[in-house]
């Protein structure tokens, strides 16, 4: 536990990893606290959460900071009220035995590894909210994570947003998106056909609609054997990393040229066929 003087006008994240309380004078023009969260008077931004941390509904909060509920080993399920409309880089990073989250429809933008190394998540809402990106390693290492819909409202995908998820096969896409689409369980950007995420159960489509595996994207993947059909015309630096699992791969017929770190950390791997014109 900790109570914050009159003076303290900025703070360390490591200093309060571990607090089960804090508490802040009333007489702190900078800062206040309330349900066991510290927030930021004139920002109105959440900068620090402690076990049992309830997120302000009055609008009194509209944005979480980053690192705010880093490590907190207590927390297991957050609801984030509506008003949200940002979550920071780590917010939540490294919450262990976080299983759930709801999130608002207000929030539009998470930003990279707010939920990273979550490793008990299993359930968010990603489907209710208006994102437009999901961004690095949003859920790098959420190792029981099996399902998630993505909104319609997302326009940008980044290639390790589901970095070590091996469990997660469970994947839509809301049928109103215009940039992606979901085809053999493989994320496909529709202007490029470009196969932008694909996961442990994923088939890469062989009807043309795929001329691109992108970058990083079966990276983590728990995959034995990986086919890519002759109608792959490029697959990019690090497509296979830290499969480790990964056996076997048939390259397609027409590749000429095999990129950097594509089998990285593939500690397993015995048998790649390589096409004649590499």
């Amino acid at each position: 536990s900790i109570t914050l003087g009159d003076n303290m006008t900025s703070y360390g994240l490591s200093l309060f990893r571990y607090l089960q309380e804090i508490k802040v004078r009333d007489t702190n023009t900078k800062y206040y606290c309330v349900d066991n969260c510290l927030i930021d008077r004139e920002k109105k931004l959440l900068v620090f959460g402690c076990a049992g941390s309830i997120i302000p509904n009055d609008g009194s909060v509209t944005m979480i900071d980053h690192s705010a509920f880093y490590g907190n080993l207590a927390l297991t399920e957050i609801v984030i009220p509506e008003g949200i409309v940002e979550i920071g880089s780590g917010a939540f990073d490294n919450c262990e035995n976080l299983k759930k989250v709801v999130l608002p429809g207000s929030v539009t933008r998470i930003y990279e590894q707010a939920f990273a190394d979550c490793k008990s998540l299993e359930s968010i809402n990603l489907e209710d909210t208006a994102l437009k990106y999901l961004e690095y390693y949003l859920f790098e290492g959420c190792s029981s994570l099996k399902k998630i819909a993505i909104p319609a409202s997302v326009e940008r995908i980044s290639s390790g947003a589901f970095y070590l998820c091996p469990n997660l096969t469970d994947v839509t896409i809301a049928p109103a998106n215009k940039i992606f689409y979901m085809n053999g369980n493989c994320i496909i950007e529709r202007e490029t056909k470009t196969l932008v995420r694909g996961f442990t159960n994923s088939v890469i489509p062989t009807d043309g609609s795929v001329e691109i595996i992108g970058y990083n994207a079966f990276t983590g993947c728990d995959i034995v054997e990986a086919f890519i059909p002759n109608c792959i015309k490029e697959v990019q630096s690090g497509v296979f990393g830290y499969c480790t699992k990964l056996r076997k791969v048939t390259l397609p017929k027409d590749l000429t040229e095999i990129e950097c770190a594509l089998f990285y950390g593939c500690e397993s791997l015995e048998d790649v066929v390589i096409p004649d014109g590499v």
